[in-house]
């Protein structure tokens, strides 16, 4: 069947026909004449611009071929206003062609890739700031709105100057196209740019607030979403915007949606997108865009220029990764650029520099300046999880807690236990067993309770399950009567019946009692934790007290990456756990600080302290007296030359 094909003059037309493939106007045949037929040139980078057309890249080569030609094509007909921006070596400030930088490049070859493979084009950008995404993510939703007939491209930013800014860019893309390829507008304002029938095409922006109204009034073909990472500030309900927004584009492989921002620590969808990104379920790939692909981060060092061991570390890990990026030599210009960045931006500190320039991908999303705990005690408590001497040689271990015929609460291997096991009880030690509730739902929050030694602040043991709140009194009951009847404080805020159970049903004889500080030596009349608006400031500020002196004994390796994403939440107006995550082991280890005396545990510190001071002053003395012997060696014997050795 043959196709019908159509002309159009646009709205500054010169007389030069643009041949469009339209897959069906009726009538439209006549307008060309047999000799425009003969003489069609069509595609970027030829006389005439790219087609556009609908049905035409049905074929999966055909879009592919479109897709392959957007490079030559952003090259010769787009302009980018590089004014205000940080400017290459090679560049200065202004109307430039638009042609890819290396991290566009990278960009738009995992493009051609899934294309080629027939999957959406779907993609999580995390990134570094100004590494040109959202002029790309422009660049291509204008070519493709351009190229094809009756589609939506829509973008969706965090604030309305951002859209302002973001739609600049397609209005500068339109205005500089040479006068016979622009197309008849039908409207053109701040915040769209509609082509006249029978092209039908449109760019419109929304800022996020509104991303629910523009999922319902759209089938979007081609979305950017940017800055994610702050929906979450601008917003209470960020998610539901994204999710109204999903709804309005097909899974289909014609369809582009490019997600990108400069992370903010772990946020509300940038960070749960990315690790969601990372299965194999999820329709999206993950692009991560590290800050030292970018050829303009880098300024000339002076002549006496060093490395630190930390950019030392950093250059062997970031040579030594896997990945695309695997292999890559950070150069001495680059360090400079990143050591006054940090000097002069960021006051200094790493973790800031780190966080909107990321490194690794773990960067992206670790502690910020939000963040409850500080990033020295998190960094502690990740080296020293599972890595804490066992108590007589032993191993952890993971199983449950029964009773034997004799009545005698025992423990057992069991390969998915509900028990963690670091240390066996000892005769003369007493503990303590916070323990977190939950309603045990399948699917919901976890159950986590830890056994903590009084005299060091040593986590020996801990529970974690998602079981009836019966079973779970029942657990608590066998691991307190096994660690010495261990004094237990089950909160009692969600589910009071795992309480009410060790009270009642059990009858334990040491559960924790909750005193009234206005009011010393008069308990409540109901035993277990609860968890208000006044404890629970407090709770909170004495275990990370407890944790920044580093006295708590943390073995569980999930604790501190909980202690990472325990942030502060704006619309709530307190710390709590970071969007998708959990706060359980926090909760739980807070309650167990009000259970502690903590002043044996500081005075043991202290001396311990002493102790690491005197071993470290040691190996310093010992260095030295090694480097000062080697110093005074030749270097034949230091090289192991033995026929330049001094003779005897």
């Amino acid at each position: 069947m043959d196709k019908t094909v159509r002309t159009d003059r646009g709205k500054h037309a010169t007389g030069k026909v643009r041949v469009i493939c339209s897959g069906g106007v009726p009538g439209a045949a006549a307008v060309q004449t047999k000799k425009q037929r003969q003489n069609e040139v069509v595609g970027p980078g030829s006389a005439v611009p790219a087609p556009s057309c609908g049905d035409k890249y049905d074929s999966t080569d055909m879009w592919v071929k479109l897709l392959e030609d957007f490079p030559r094509w952003a090259k010769k007909y787009l302009r980018i206003d590089t004014r205000g921006e940080e400017s290459d070596s090679a560049g200065q400030g202004g109307l430039v062609p638009f042609a890819f930088n290396r991290a566009q490049r990278y960009i738009h070859s995992r493009v051609i890739r899934r294309a080629r493979a027939g999957e959406a084009l779907w993609f999580v950008i995390p990134k570094g700031r100004q590494e040109g995404v959202s002029t790309y993510a422009e660049g291509l939703l204008f070519y493709l709105a351009y190229s094809m007939d009756h589609t939506t491209a829509a973008v969706v930013a965090h604030d309305e100057d951002a859209v302002k800014n973001i739609f600049r860019k397609s209005k500068v893309y339109y205005d500089h196209l040479p006068e016979n390829m622009r197309l008849a507008t039908q409207h053109l304002s701040r915040s769209d740019l509609v082509y006249k029938e029978p092209h039908g095409s449109r760019i419109i922006v929304s800022v996020c607030a509104s991303g629910a109204t523009l999922g319902q009034s759209y089938t979007i073909q081609f979305l950017h979403v940017s800055e994610i990472s702050v929906w979450g500030v601008r917003m209470r309900e960020p998610e539901l915007a994204w999710d109204a927004l999903m709804g309005a584009i097909p899974k289909h492989r014609r369809t582009v949606l490019l997600a990108e921002s400069s992370p903010q620590g772990r946020d509300a969808l940038l960070y749960p997108l990315t690790i969601s990104a990372m299965t194999e379920e999820s329709d999206f790939e993950v692009l991560f865009l590290p800050w030292y692909i970018d050829a303009t981060y880098q300024t000339s060092p002076p002549s006496d220029f060093e490395r630190t061991t930390e950019e030392t570390i950093l250059c062997e890990r970031v040579l030594k990764q896997e990945g695309p990026f695997a292999g890559f030599n950070i150069s001495d210009a680059q360090l400079w650029w990143r050591r006054k960045k940090i000097a002069s931006d960021y006051r200094g500190k790493l973790q800031a520099f780190n966080m909107y320039f990321p490194t690794f991908l773990a960067d992206c999303f670790a502690a910020t300046d939000k963040g409850y705990f500080s990033a020295d005690t998190v960094e502690y408590y990740r080296k020293v999880t599972g890595d804490m001497p066992d108590s007589g040689g032993q191993e952890t271990m993971v199983g449950e807690m029964f009773e034997d015929d004799d009545g005698i609460v025992r423990f057992r291997d069991r390969e998915d236990g509900p028990v963690t096991m670091y240390e066996r009880p000892k005769p003369d030690r007493e503990y303590v067993l916070p323990a977190d509730t939950s309603d045990g739902v399948p699917g919901g929050d976890w159950q986590y309770a830890v056994v903590i030694d009084k005299q060091t602040g040593d986590e020996v043991a801990h529970v974690k399950c998602r079981i009836p709140p019966g079973m779970y009194a029942d657990i608590l009951a066998m691991l307190g009567a096994y660690y010495n009847w261990a004094s237990i404080a089950p909160e009692r805020n969600r589910n009071p019946n795992v309480t009410y159970d060790l009270w009642h049903k059990h009858e334990y004889p040491n559960l924790h009692w909750m005193y009234n500080p206005e009011k010393p030596g008069v308990k409540k009349s109901i035993p277990g934790w609860h968890t208000n608006k006044r404890t629970r400031p407090l709770m909170l500020e004495r275990f990370r007290m407890m944790a920044g002196d580093q006295l708590a004994g943390i073995r569980d390796p999930e604790t501190p990456e909980e202690m990472e994403s325990f942030v502060y939440n704006p619309h709530a107006k307190k710390y709590q756990a970071a969007p998708n995550r959990k706060d359980d082991r926090i909760l739980t280890w807070s309650i167990g600080a009000m259970m502690l005396d903590l002043e044996p545990l500081k005075a043991k510190r202290k001396a311990a302290k002493k102790t690491e001071n005197r071993v470290d002053a040691f190996r310093d003395k010992l260095k030295k007296m090694r480097q000062a012997r080697r110093d005074s060696m030749p270097s034949a014997m230091i090289f192991g030359r033995s026929d330049q050795w001094p003779q005897t």
